[in-house]
């Protein structure tokens, strides 16, 4: 059934719950014109897949997760690909990127702040 709305490749904003195979995630990279994404309990994706989705949404800029995320490995990601996306003037999404969770613990936004310039606010706020 998720096969399907991977081929609306027109799709702005996309609401999806459960889902839990990297494999599942990563057939809506397709979907190079979403702009929005809500992942609610995603326990079993990855965070490399989000990364893959990521790049290959374009648009995205507004990104819902209802778990918690190994931000170490996931914000370096996201700024290093607006950057290069910057770099090479071929950036489409909207900045800030939004990233809202409601799991970022204490340790990781105490490192956001001591380090602005490896999560800069310009590029993304959580």
């Amino acid at each position: 059934m998720l096969v399907h709305i991977s081929k609306l490749v027109g799709l702005h904003t996309l609401c999806l719950n459960r889902i839990c195979l990297d494999r599942v995630l990563g057939e809506f990279s397709s979907l190079v014109k979403l702009e929005q994404l809500t992942l609610g309990q995603s326990y079993g994706a990855s965070e490399s897949a989000l990364l893959k989705l990521f790049n290959s949404c374009r648009k995205l800029n507004i990104w819902k997760v209802d778990r918690e995320l190994n931000l170490d490995k996931l914000l370096p990601g996201i700024v290093a690909q607006v950057r290069k996306e910057m770099a090479n003037k071929a950036l489409l999404r909207k900045l800030p990127i939004q990233l809202r969770t409601y799991f970022v613990s204490s340790s990781i936004r105490n490192s956001i702040q001591a380090h602005p310039d490896k999560v800069p606010k310009e590029i993304i706020q959580i």
